[in-house]
């Protein structure tokens, strides 16, 4: 009766502009549908203008010409009704009794592969041109179970949902952020990350040449902090990101917000990447800062910069095998120090072993480990216009089994996609 009410007191002065806050709040399913006709009439009647701000978007899709989709104070989208639809994701649903082999027949009968298999027995089409009634018939003469094929349409409040998506990661990463900031440990970190570098200054006594002495700070950064002091680092950091929730007891509140558990772990994963992209960057200007002090000229410094960020990268991905372990060893810290332990040490020895240094790309240790695939990587990009005997020695034996820029992403990008995934897999159904 009272939002009944107030509807009557808004509009009995006849305004050409009519503002509505949550019109329907409180209804019976009747009063929604008076309400909803009542709008309608005014609009299309009287020609009225009405703003409604709501929270019930399915409301809002039966009534509304124009929609503007508002986040935290922020206009994200304005556009006709019809448009958004357009703009919203159409499929057909197939639920039969085998997807693994109705994928096979989308693509060997019809050529089709923009499909997406969301369990075993429920199927997304993308492609809506495609006639139905002989996919199903397909199906069916292959011996499939066709229980249901209809065409869905993502609603508003889906829309709304993928829409936001994007930002609603990045509160979550800024979130993380601040939860590393009450972490000793990562204060400890950075220190290491500069005072590290720091260390190498003792060894440019011994250098003869702005060439030598850029090449050795480099190198240093490069298979002694990389290896042996970030991937640990990333491992311990992620057993305190990934089970401070379920150490505290607050991820079913969370759960209960509601927070997407993967967003959530990529979230984790994410800032951990922007912690070892930042660590190779710290260390790379002190090393520039150390080359200064002392009188050298930072003859091809950027260009190693610039490979430092990458192999930060690298790092990240070679550390996502042992946070897969311990996520699945379930808050046992101590096993996992362990396991982290031997993996960086089986790293660096393996990226000064020309047993694997001399492999050629394809599925072997060489390629996929991240200390000989990041060896093969950076070596290329260090000055060789003044080399030792050693050094020269040492470039003839593996510079033909030096790794290419598109090599090196590709595997890292393909590990990474694995191993992402599974950490969320396993990660969403752990117990709460």
């Amino acid at each position: 009766m009272k939002q009944r009410l107030a509807i009557a007191l808004a509009v009995m002065h006849d305004p050409e502009l009519l503002i509505l806050d949550e019109p329907i709040n409180g209804l019976d399913p009747i009063g929604i549908a008076e309400v909803r006709s009542f709008i309608r009439e005014l609009c299309e009647k009287r020609r009225k203008t009405i703003l409604i701000s709501s929270h019930i978007l399915s409301e809002i899709s039966l009534l509304a010409d124009d929609i503007g989709i508002i986040d935290h104070g922020a206009l994200l989208e304005e556009e006709s009704l019809a448009e958004l639809e357009k703009k919203s994701s159409k499929h057909i649903r197939f639920t039969l009794s085998d997807t693994a082999q109705a994928a096979r027949i989308l693509e060997r009968n019809f050529h089709e592969n923009h499909f997406s298999i969301q369990d075993d027995h429920n199927l997304r089409l993308h492609n809506l041109d495609l006639p139905v009634g002989k996919i199903v018939t397909a199906f069916v003469e292959n011996g499939l179970e066709v229980s249901e094929a209809h065409t869905c349409e993502e609603s508003l409040e889906d829309y709304f949902k993928r829409v936001t998506g994007a930002k609603e990661l990045l509160k979550l990463i800024k979130c993380e952020f601040l939860k590393l900031k009450r972490k000793p440990l990562v204060f400890i970190s950075l220190l290491l990350s500069v005072f590290m570098p720091l260390a190498y200054a003792f060894f440019l006594a011994d250098v003869n040449t702005d060439v030598d002495a850029v090449n050795g700070v480099m190198s240093s950064l490069f298979q002694l902090s990389a290896y042996l002091l970030l991937m640990p680092l990333l491992v311990i950091l992620a057993s305190n990101l990934l089970f401070e929730e379920l150490d505290n007891d607050t991820l079913k509140n969370l759960v209960t917000i509601p927070i997407n558990r993967t967003k959530l772990v990529l979230s984790k994963m994410l800032v951990l990447l922007l912690f070892a992209v930042g660590f190779m960057a710290v260390g790379g200007l002190v090393n520039l800062a150390v080359l200064l002090f002392q009188g050298w000229e930072p003859v091809g410094f950027w260009i190693l910069f610039g490979v430092g960020i990458e192999e930060g990268l690298i790092m990240w991905v070679g550390a996502l095998p042992c946070i897969l372990l311990v996520v699945l060893l379930n808050k046992n810290y101590i096993v996992s120090v362990v396991i982290t332990f031997f993996y960086t040490t089986a790293n660096y020895i393996l990226s000064m072993s020309d047993a694997f240094l001399t492999q050629p790309f394809g599925l072997n240790i060489g390629t996929l480990f991240p200390g000989p695939l990041a060896f093969r990587w950076t070596f290329q990009f260090y000055d060789q216009s003044q080399t030792s005997a050693e050094l020269a020695d040492l470039l003839e034996r593996i510079s033909p089994y030096f790794l290419n820029g598109v090599q090196v992403f590709g595997v890292i990008v393909g590990e990474a996609v694995v191993f992402l995934a599974l950490i969320a897999l396993v990660y969403r159904r752990q117990e709460i």
